[in-house]
């Protein structure tokens, strides 16, 4: 299964310890083989002190219940048995923001 860049998944994301998962949005990064690259979604505001989170300007078009935030700082590989409803695509401008977040900040 291939996922492309800029999709939004319900996904078996791992908390930091990565023995619980939380059935949660995310965003695909890359995909290479069975895994893909995907960064964190959620509905708490933007974290201004943290420099990592991106608002999600189009989130109802991208297939989100709610405002959302990108979690830019928080991304992790996951096998595709772990990506599983697919929600919707990114706009280009929100897609562009994560990009330039995640890229600025290497």
């Amino acid at each position: 299964m291939y996922h492309n860049r800029g999709d939004l998944y319900t996904v078996l994301y791992p908390f930091d310890d990565m023995d619980i998962e939380k059935l949660r949005p995310a965003i695909i990064l890359e995909t290479k083989d069975n895994h893909s690259l995907v960064i964190k979604v959620t509905s708490h505001e933007e974290r201004k002190n943290d420099g990592g989170d991106v608002s999600i300007i189009h989130w109802k078009e991208a297939g989100l219940s709610s405002p959302s935030v990108a979690r830019c700082s928080d991304f992790v590989p996951l096998h595709h048995d772990k990506i599983k409803k697919f929600l919707g695509t990114l706009r280009p401008e929100d897609m562009i923001n994560v990009l330039e977040k995640i890229y600025r900040d290497r």
